[in-house]
């Protein structure tokens, strides 16, 4: 059977991709990840934390269609300026590390549910407050300048407040 024929087979018999989890243990460190892939994401776990997370559908556009990238050979694969892989933008990067690996790029994620709902749990407390905040932003500083406005009115009035004096003239204090 050729990819084409697998390929085509696959799409009579499903409709979409399954859910794949995978539990791996490293023969070389007896280090356990947990994987989650499906069409809209792929999680990885190790532990008590979230190492990998790619939203597929946040993807900006494929890096290899639209950059070029130079290979040194002679230099380190760690080295960002040296790395190959740059086709997808990812919101937990902390599996790197290992030979011949890149670092990781951001903090793992406490995380101890079931992975399938770690994307909505993600986004709550994540890409929502990043949404919110710019709008509580904003109206605390419309608060914060009608506070020093009417601050400054009411001390205005105060300061140059007229009295009325016994001979009918006006002192202004």
């Amino acid at each position: 059977m050729t990819y084409g024929e697998t390929a085509q087979w696959f799409k009579q018999n499903y409709p979409q991709n399954p859910t794949y989890t995978v539990n791996f243990v490293s023969p070389y460190s007896n280090t356990r990840i947990e994987w989650l892939w499906n069409n809209q994401t792929r999680i990885a776990r190790i532990g008590q934390y979230v190492v990998s997370y790619i939203n597929y559908a946040n993807q900006s556009p494929d890096k290899y269609i639209t950059q070029t990238k130079s290979i040194n050979w002679g230099l380190s694969s760690n080295l960002d300026v040296n790395c190959i892989d740059i086709s997808l933008d990812y919101k937990i990067d902390a599996l790197g590390g290992g030979y011949l690996r890149d670092k990781p790029h951001t903090s793992p994620y406490f995380y101890t549910e079931n992975l399938e709902n770690f994307p909505a749990f993600y986004y709550v407390n994540n890409e929502m407050i990043k949404e919110i905040f710019p709008l509580w932003a904003k109206i605390f500083l419309i608060f914060a300048l009608l506070g020093i406005c009417l601050f400054f009115v009411k001390r205005g009035l105060r300061k140059y407040r007229c009295v009325t004096a016994s001979n009918y003239e006006d002192i202004c204090e």
